[in-house]
């Protein structure tokens, strides 16, 4: 159906309104990183200058807000990763690297190191996460895989939580503002703790496996495929508001655990979440890191929107934000990145979209005004049409990226395997030309072989487990499922490219450039934009605008 004129304008406005959610502009900090495949990253709270940030092998410091780096730690030399890093509480000197060989600690930025904390065997000594009491730095909670342990002493002995099951742990949350109250996630769901780690209550569950004292308790909330919960995240002005991120999405609960309502996954381009980040600084803003990038929820709309601008990283491990400067520091397959903070304060001061969209044809006391808003009106139309005619439908470019990329048709497939399947029925044909030979008669001859003249033979033979289970169509069953993955990649990436490519048009139209420099950018981003999908698609894109 299409749409009539005025409705496309409507439809552009809404673009353009909807783009400036994603109007993040990354900043790579890469500078001193041997490697970019970071799995964490940790802000000092009281200056934020100072930042941490590991690798599977390395850990890093930086003193300047992430501009320069320096390797403090490294597990190059023996067996084993860096699973988590970050700092003590009320001093930047001192850090702590969670790793699958104990717990390590250094008081001077790296310069030594000691391990305090190594477990009775590999799979207590695997440190998965740490916390550390923001308002008693004696206090220290770390998660292994097999159970949870903490110091009162600031790490000279450790005691292991015994009324919690022996699971991995995967993620730990401390109250902001109580102490005692600990949030823990593991294999078997969440749990909970309002005595520093004393008794649990699991309010969350990603396993049927029942615990110690649960065989007469029904759970609060059962997660009934089972995802794994991969990351916790507590809102500090109100701290009864708790974020977890799943393998199936984001669940939110609103009254500290008791109760949860998985959030809409609409917007994201896969339900699984590595982390979930509530930044009470900008205005209670929820954003997630996935295989796809980052992504923001958009309450009003009950929809997430992706922050795309100057992305050149696809996962994102870990998340976490500049309380001071307010601004987001992501660790990812590229490195790290933060958020340009001017854009990232004018979108979260002005997060509301309007309710109404008013099109720009409708009539308004002011003669001279509405004079304007029909030039503007005709503008509009006109660019919108010559973008129509010259421009290739999403279809087209979809069409022409898949064309490239030489996938299957679901035709040929189905095509592939009938021919299987006929061809289990057809017997195997072998021909030869060889001498006959016979056994001997009766008698003096018996026992004896005689030799015949060269004769044909015809055998004809079928295999008996190919009209059962053909292992040709298993093959192409396998086949298809990875040529199914492939289409639907290529798919999704040439459609977000093709869209961002549109909004960055009609942002262009709708708000042009007040100055050379941001036109510039602008333009390049739009020449980039182009040239991806051109590389997805063999240059058709590049082809159809030439004609």
């Amino acid at each position: 159906m299409k749409l009539p004129r005025i409705g496309y304008l409507l439809v552009i406005l809404f673009l353009a309104q909807t783009s400036a959610y994603a109007n993040h502009n990354w900043l790579a900090l890469n500078n001193g990183l041997s490697d970019r495949q970071m799995r964490t990253i940790s802000i000092f709270d009281r200056n934020s200058k100072f930042i941490c940030a590991a690798s599977e092998k390395n850990l890093y410091f930086s003193g300047d807000h992430g501009y320069s780096w320096k390797t403090i730690f490294s597990l190059q030399a023996k067996e084993g990763e860096i699973n988590s890093a970050c700092f003590g509480p009320t001093d930047q000197n001192i850090l702590y690297a969670a790793t699958s060989d104990g717990l390590y600690r250094t008081v001077d930025q790296g310069l030594n190191w000691q391990k305090i904390f190594s477990g009775i065997n590999q799979i207590a000594n695997n440190v998965r996460c740490i916390e550390c009491n923001k308002q008693d730095n004696e206090i220290i909670y770390i998660g292994s895989e097999d159970s949870l342990r903490y110091s009162r002493d600031g790490g000279q002995s450790w005691m292991k939580a015994e009324s919690l099951p022996h699971s991995e742990v995967k993620s730990l949350a401390l109250h902001p503002k109580n102490p005692y109250i600990l949030y823990l996630a593991n294999t078997l769901g969440l749990f909970k703790t309002v005595d520093g780690s004393g008794t649990w209550k699991r309010t969350f569950v990603t396993s049927h496996e029942l615990c110690e004292d649960e065989q007469e308790q029904e759970p609060y909330q059962e997660n009934q495929d089972q995802s794994l919960i991969n990351s916790i995240s507590i809102n500090k002005n109100d701290p009864r508001k708790i974020f977890i991120a799943t393998g199936n999405g984001v669940y939110c609960s609103q009254d500290a655990g008791e109760s949860w309502e998985k959030l809409p996954s609409y917007g994201l381009k896969s339900d699984f979440v590595n982390f979930v980040v509530s930044t009470s600084e900008l205005n209670d803003a929820l954003y997630v890191g996935t295989k796809n990038g980052v992504f923001k929820f958009i309450a009003q709309e009950n929809r997430w929107s992706q922050l795309y601008q100057g992305m050149v990283f696809q996962e994102v491990r870990a998340i976490d934000v500049d309380t001071l400067n307010k601004e987001i520091f992501l660790a990812s397959d590229k490195g790290i990145f933060k958020t340009d903070r001017k854009a990232l304060l004018a979108k979260s001061e002005g997060q509301r979209l309007p309710k109404l969209i008013i099109p720009l044809s409708v009539e308004r006391k002011d003669n001279n005004q509405n004079m304007q808003e029909g030039k503007i009106n005709r503008n509009f139309e006109q660019v919108l049409n010559e973008l129509n005619h010259r421009e290739p439908s999403v279809q087209e470019v979809q069409e022409a990226a898949l064309r490239y990329a030489d996938v299957v048709h679901p035709e040929q497939i189905r095509d592939l395997r009938r021919s299987a399947k006929i061809k289990a029925l057809l017997p195997e044909v072998s021909l030869d030309y060889d001498k006959t030979i016979q056994s001997g008669g009766t008698g003096n001859n018996f026992g004896n072989f005689i030799i015949g003249p060269r004769d044909w033979g015809l055998t004809l033979s079928w295999d008996v487990g190919d009209l059962v289970f053909s292992e040709q169509v298993r093959l192409i069953d396998s086949n298809t499922r990875l040529m199914v993955q492939l289409r639907d990649d290529i798919l999704d990436e040439v459609t977000r490219l093709y869209f961002e490519r549109r909004k960055l048009q009609t942002e262009l139209i709708v708000n042009p450039p007040k100055t050379a420099q941001e036109k510039l950018t602008k333009i390049l981003r739009l020449e980039e934009l182009t040239a991806n999908i051109d590389a997805l698609s063999g240059g058709y894109l590049s082809r159809k605008l030439e004609k």
